[in-house]
């Protein structure tokens, strides 16, 4: 029955993508109670993960006919260098394939509609880039190749193949680790004497000191729509975790975004974005012009996740820059922090070069493409034995007692409307009630 739902809202999706000329994280979806998570372990993979070989290679490259596939994602580094060094580095190793790169919007809830419009009209691509939010729907609704057993599966850690585990099989690898966290301006901290917050309370008593200086205390680009998910981790991750059924139950219908727990912390960013914590100014601002903002001091704190060191590298601070770990939890409540793999490259199943789309897969699971994945694009991977050094300040944070990003634990429709949403209770254009009523009936479509 889900799986016929899904499928109806997709079909009314690309009559309307036609109509309008549309173009260009285990998660608790699946019903089960999310538990915090301990750091990553790096025992590898499960056994059944690894029993199958990698596809054979050992024909010569003059035997081979020219193959094109199509590689549709989000994800690109801030100077649009990856993933074209990674596919460049794939392409050479296997000359007689091409890989056709077509990137997606982030905008919203836009790369999410377009891809579902893509995978049901079949048109014809063949690996992809998953938001966890989406993964099981796309799972019941066939469209992800069973990876299950595949020899590349084994470059990833344990606790990374259970969170793409799904009734017992693998659609796709886990191809990065994300953790969110504040990151400060370690030097303008020393200078004024400023102390790492580590309750809630702390948090918002030092955005109240850091504004009477003139600094602005904490910045997001509020203006591409996806950063505001961010923006509402203080307070969304608390929610989770002191009640790890709520998306659950919300799926499921026996619990609603209009509950009077969601409204409270709804609230408490709408006062939150009306205080001097924040600026209007951000709502006008891009994901990289919001670094460019916290590069230039103009902004003591940005909440994001390790990604974020790639623009703010780009824009050489000249400053210490630090992190510290979510302040989410009030007086006297069990701090968790906020760790998953944050997407996943799958082959979709009416893939036309299912081979050699897991070559693909197989060469962004080795050594060599995970590296320029982490270092280009200033991310985490699970694939054992990579590593970024200039991430290293991230370890601790990996190490907390953690649950997944609340924003993966929503359907997608509802997901979507919350980043529009936060849009709107920033720049002070809808109230907590009201937005609940709108994720409500977003969840609803769903249902």
């Amino acid at each position: 029955m889900k799986k016929k739902i899904f499928t109806l809202l997709l079909t009314s999706a690309l009559v309307l993508g036609l109509m309008t000329g549309c173009g260009k994280t285990a998660s608790s979806n699946s019903g089960s109670t999310p538990t915090p998570a301990a750091g990553t372990t790096t025992d590898g993979a499960a056994a059944e993960a690894t029993a199958t070989s990698a596809p054979d290679t050992t024909s010569t490259d003059a035997e081979q006919a020219p193959v094109t596939i199509t590689y549709y994602t989000w994800v690109q580094s801030a100077d649009g260098e990856y993933p074209q060094n990674m596919i460049d580095g794939f392409e050479a190793k296997y000359p007689w394939i091409t890989v056709d790169f077509q990137m997606g919007s982030n905008t919203g809830g836009e790369y999410s509609e377009t891809q579902a419009i893509k995978l049901l009209a079949g048109d014809g691509v063949d690996v992809t880039t998953i938001k966890p939010s989406d993964y099981q729907q796309y799972v019941d609704a066939g469209y992800l190749e069973d990876i299950t057993g595949e020899s590349f599966l084994s470059a990833y850690n344990s606790s990374a193949i259970a969170s793409v585990t799904y009734n017992d099989k693998v659609y796709g690898i886990p191809f990065a680790e994300d953790v969110v966290g504040v990151v400060y301006n370690k030097t303008m901290f020393e200078e004024n004497g400023w102390s790492i917050p580590t309750t809630r309370e702390e948090y918002l008593a030092l955005c109240d000191t850091i504004a009477a200086t003139g600094v602005t205390p904490t910045v997001q680009g509020i203006k591409d729509t996806w950063t505001t998910g961010q923006e509402g981790m203080v307070f969304m991750q608390d929610l989770y975790a002191q009640n790890p059924d709520l998306f659950v139950n919300i799926n499921n219908g026996t619990a609603s975004y209009t509950d009077a727990v969601v409204v409270e912390a709804l609230q408490e960013m709408q006062d939150f974005f009306a205080s001097d914590a924040v600026s209007l100014e951000a709502a006008g601002l891009t994901y990289d012009q919001a670094a460019s903002y916290f590069v230039t001091e103009k902004a003591a704190m940005m909440t994001h996740g390790e990604w974020i060191m790639g623009p703010i590298n780009l824009g050489e601070p000249e400053f210490e820059v630090g992190v510290f770990s979510l302040p989410t939890n009030k007086e006297g409540e069990t701090h968790y922090g906020a760790v998953e793999v944050g997407q996943y490259q799958s082959i979709v199943a009416s893939s036309q070069h299912k081979e050699e789309s897991k070559l693909f897969l197989d060469y962004i699971s080795s050594a060599e493409g995970a590296q320029y994945f982490a270092d280009t694009m200033s991310n985490m991977t699970p694939v054992q034995g990579v590593s970024n050094p200039s991430l290293s300040m991230w370890a601790d944070l990996l190490s907390e007692d953690s649950l997944p990003f609340y924003y993966d634990q929503m359907y997608s429709g509802a997901q979507s409307e919350f980043l529009k949403q936060m849009q709107l209770l920033y720049s002070g254009d809808t109230t907590a009630e009201d937005m609940a009523a709108a994720l409500q009936a977003a969840q609803g479509m769903k249902e």
